[in-house]
């Protein structure tokens, strides 16, 4: 791997990191949940860390009873937490 195509990379999941935390905010004042797993979906794989107040917040919206320690972590929770809620038919 180039030295070009690292930073693409890390800027990649830089992105996606800024991405989930903005559609994590707009969820919880009522933004589009779409929006929400489709920012999840892009941090799969993400080692970069989780700040103590966003896994907090994906910890009480998922009933996540886990560690998120990086934005993988996170990503999981809430695309685990859609699939549980549409199986239950409930909205989210």
């Amino acid at each position: 791997m180039t030295r070009r195509s690292s930073a693409r990379r890390i800027d990649r999941a830089t992105s996606g990191a800024i991405d989930f935390d903005a559609a994590l905010e707009a969820y919880l004042e009522g933004g589009d949940p779409e929006d929400l797993l489709r920012a999840a979906g892009m941090v799969i794989g993400s080692t970069i860390p989780l700040d103590a107040e966003p896994a907090l917040v994906v910890a009480e919206l998922t009933g996540c009873d886990c560690e998120l320690a990086d934005y993988d972590d996170a990503g999981r929770a809430v695309r685990r937490w859609f699939a549980i809620m549409d199986e239950d038919g409930a909205r989210h």
